[in-house]
């Protein structure tokens, strides 16, 4: 018996000696950014020193890393080598993570054991490794100025850059070492006399390596007399909105803010600053703030528009509405449908459908229909047969012990008559009486009529 407790022990402590060699690894990572929409290598170095006796030894990867080179080195022992190696992720590892990701790699050699550890590569969407930085059109220059940073650790080369704007076009090719800056100069090329001052979109596209990505940028259009306007916007519910107009030119400026609310946001809507005018227009009022700027100097108004009261009311509405529809479904739906049947007699005939469909569990159902009174009965007709038929009150019964909750039934008959019918005619409701939680409640179908043309 002792012997069986001790076997798995000396096993485990086997499989702990076996399982690692002898060595000493350092690693230095050259490049270990990577552009998630591409497929390239992160680059490292991985100095290993043999503890151990002379050995053959292997680098490599489970994880959905491919690790280059795959061939064997040797390494004699007590010597040192550095292996520059290639790591590429897969396409699904690229495609599902992001930022920082950790992987293990291995290194064997002939003799059994393993050495375990890890390294990180930096996966990198492509429209986020570079920024496009604000540009400032001034009214008497020809021409803007581009920046564009590399945001990585990462060198970027044969980068291809189309620039398009309300401004101008234009694209370049050209290399970022990593975290570089470059600085592009641009013709303004397209009419801009019709433009107003403020902020304009620039679209970018960025190529690399044969993938493609969109980054978005501002342009500045700067007033006459060196006005520049910013506008910032935040929240859902109370949006805050900051209007800032700042004299970048050297000369005194007239700056004048100028915003509009509906008659309805207006009530929620506070200003840090007293309006110099209020001018109210049809559904709108329009605000207007003015000042002289000296050169350095800024305007700045703040709106606050709090929904929260319109917001309540709304959800209030909704919640209400939504237990009106609550309180007035029944528990049983009663659907009447009326088909036309041809008779070898010629008469006019009418098969009647009722659907009944139970939305909880039901006791005592009791589905109750009027025969019209120009009408016959065809007894035969009947599916399933009912319970009883009154020939005075000219009613059909059909008695249901119970109906489970989701639980459909469906009645039909065929009703004749040998008078010739023109116009349209109406059939009587089809009522139902049930027990809910010992409750008797009642329901009645939908009206249903039929257009005869006569026989």
């Amino acid at each position: 018996m002792k012997k069986l407790i001790f076997l798995p022990l000396i096993f485990a402590l086997l499989l702990s000696v076996a399982s690692a060699i002898n060595i000493s690894v350092q690693e230095v990572p050259i490049t270990d950014v990577i552009i998630k929409e591409v497929e390239e290598s992160a680059i490292f170095d991985l100095t290993i020193e043999n503890l151990g006796p002379a050995d053959s030894f292997q680098i490599y990867s489970f994880v959905g890393v491919d690790i280059k080179p795959s061939e064997k080195f040797r390494i004699g022992a007590g010597e040192s080598q550095t292996i520059r190696i290639q790591a590429t992720p897969s396409e699904s590892i690229r495609k599902n993570y992001r930022d920082w990701f950790l992987f293990e790699y291995r290194i064997a050699g002939m003799d059994p054991g393993t050495y375990k550890d890890k390294l990180k590569i930096k996966l990198i969407p492509l429209e986020e490794a570079l920024d496009i930085g604000e540009v400032i059109v001034f009214p008497d220059k020809d021409e803007a100025v581009i920046t564009v940073i590399n945001n990585e650790d990462k060198q970027m080369d044969n980068l291809i850059l189309r620039f398009d704007s309300d401004f101008f076009e234009y694209s370049e090719a050209f290399s970022l070492s990593p975290f570089q800056s470059r600085n592009i100069t641009v013709q303004i090329s397209k009419n801009i006399q019709s433009l107003s001052a403020g902020e304009y979109e620039l679209n970018t596209e960025v190529e690399y390596k044969g993938a493609s990505a969109e980054v978005e940028s501002r342009i500045n259009y700067l007033e006459h007399g060196g006005i520049l306007t910013t506008r910032d916007s935040e929240g859902f519910i109370v949006v805050k909105t900051e209007l800032t107009k700042e004299n970048v030119g050297n000369v005194p400026s007239v700056a004048e803010i100028k915003e509009s609310k509906n008659i309805v946001s207006r009530l929620f809507t506070t200003f840090t600053t007293i309006p110099t005018s209020v001018e109210r227009k049809g559904f709108f009022v329009e605000y207007s703030w003015q000042e002289e700027l000296q050169p350095g100097e800024s305007l700045a108004v703040t709106m606050r528009t709090n929904y929260t009261f319109p917001f309540i009311l709304l959800i209030l509405i909704i919640i209400a509405i939504a237990w009106v529809r609550i309180k007035t479904q029944t528990d049983l739906v009663l659907k009447k449908r009326v088909q036309f049947v041809r008779t070898k007699g010629g008469e006019f005939a009418l098969r009647i459908r009722l659907k009944a469909k139970a939305r909880k569990n039901l006791q005592d159902v009791k589905i109750i229909d009027h025969i019209p009174g120009t009408t016959k009965l065809h007894a035969k007709t009947m599916f399933p047969p009912a319970t009883s038929v009154d020939e005075k009150t000219r009613r059909i019964h059909w008695n249901l012990p119970s109906m489970r909750k989701g639980e459909e039934r469906t009645f039909s008959y065929v009703i004749y008559s040998n008078i010739s019918i023109v116009g349209s005619f109406e059939l009587p409701l089809a009522h139902a009486s049930y027990k809910s939680e010992d409750k008797q409640k009642f329901v009645s179908s939908n009206q249903t009529s039929f257009a005869a043309e006569g026989n």
